[in-house]
């Protein structure tokens, strides 16, 4: 396993690394990669980024907002917070098994003196409570797990500027979502800045060496983050227009679902929430595109595809459950 460093504190850039790395970077089959962000708040791939941040406090702050390629929930990034991904070959995405990407990282907080545990559909505990929070995507035989590390970060202005589930709140038996997250600094009483915190990991985790990008690399790397993680079409895009949402929360995840139904088929069809599916949901909205608009028209296509690939936990049931209840509007 290779490792590469980000010197970079740009949100868009990092997470154009991570996808070059992913997508193009091929002739290493493991890298291991750590990185911070200034203040920023990082959106998962389906999700409404209006309805995830306070705008106005984000603007107060300075916080910038960017959408990454995998699924999951909001979080904030700060220079407190230390992230990591773990970039392998994966030939068959139904090989992938959350927990042990999971494990990957508990473990090497473990090696360094931190009991953490993992909890749920993709947190990392410390204490009980959360000090990490993972997700992934599949792309052409590679795999991209990734995670946020709590170690110093500002937790009033986490507070501050992020929307949060009351629903999923209540889950968890808190009343905010500044009790139910912690600092790996706080909880065990270390005086130690996050350098020396990162050095530790990376001695945890174990590379074989450190790859350092070449200026063709920087290059392709700029294109992407100009391209895309930059774009309006890519953090906030175009909402078409849906007659029909429907929306609720399962043990997987939220799953909301706007559509359209023309002469008794669907005639479009946007699935968002913070569900951990692998690979693009577009591909799942495709199939759905001009299904009768029946229970058993519907369930044939979710039979027909490898459905965690792109709803994680949910499942067709659940699905069908959402698409086929009292609309929210």
């Amino acid at each position: 396993m290779i490792f590469i460093s980000s010197n970079s504190k740009d949100p868009a850039w990092n997470l154009a690394l991570e996808e070059y790395c992913q997508r193009e970077l091929r002739q290493f089959p493991a890298i291991f990669m750590l990185w911070q962000n200034e203040n920023s708040i990082i959106v998962g791939r389906y999700q409404n980024m209006a309805r995830e941040i306070n705008l106005e406090e984000a603007r107060r702050y300075g916080v910038k907002a960017v959408r990454r390629s995998t699924g999951g929930g909001t979080v904030y990034h700060d220079l407190g917070n230390l992230n990591y991904s773990l970039i392998t070959d994966c030939p068959d995405v139904r090989l992938f098994r959350k927990e042990e990407a999971s494990s990957f990282m508990a473990g090497a907080l473990r090696r360094i003196g931190i009991k953490a545990e993992i909890s749920g559909r993709n947190d990392i505990l410390l204490n009980g409570k959360k000090i990490s929070g993972t997700a992934q995507s599949f792309y052409k035989g590679r795999l991209l797990h990734h995670g946020t590390l709590l170690y110093d970060s500002n937790m009033d202005i986490l507070q501050s500027v992020l929307h949060v589930d009351q629903v999923k709140l209540q889950s968890h038996a808190v009343s905010s979502v500044k009790s139910r997250v912690t600092n790996i600094k706080t909880e065990m009483g270390w005086e130690k800045d996050i350098r020396e915190f990162g050095k530790q990991l990376l001695e945890a985790v174990g590379t074989c060496g450190t790859y350092i990008l070449t200026a063709d690399d920087r290059k392709r790397v700029s294109q992407i983050q100009a391209e895309k993680y930059e774009s309006w079409e890519w953090n906030v895009g175009a909402e078409p227009a849906f007659s029909i949402k429907t929306e609720k929360r399962y043990r997987g995840g939220l799953l909301s679902v706007l559509y359209k139904v023309t002469d008794q088929k669907l005639s479009g069809c946007r699935i968002s929430g913070d569900f951990l599916g692998l690979s693009d949901i577009r591909e799942l909205e495709e199939r759905l595109e001009q299904s009768e608009f029946k229970a058993s028209a519907v369930g044939k296509i979710l039979e027909a595809v490898n459905l965690p690939q792109y709803l994680g936990d949910i499942t067709a049931g659940e699905f069908l459950d959402c698409l086929f209840s009292e609309t929210v509007y």
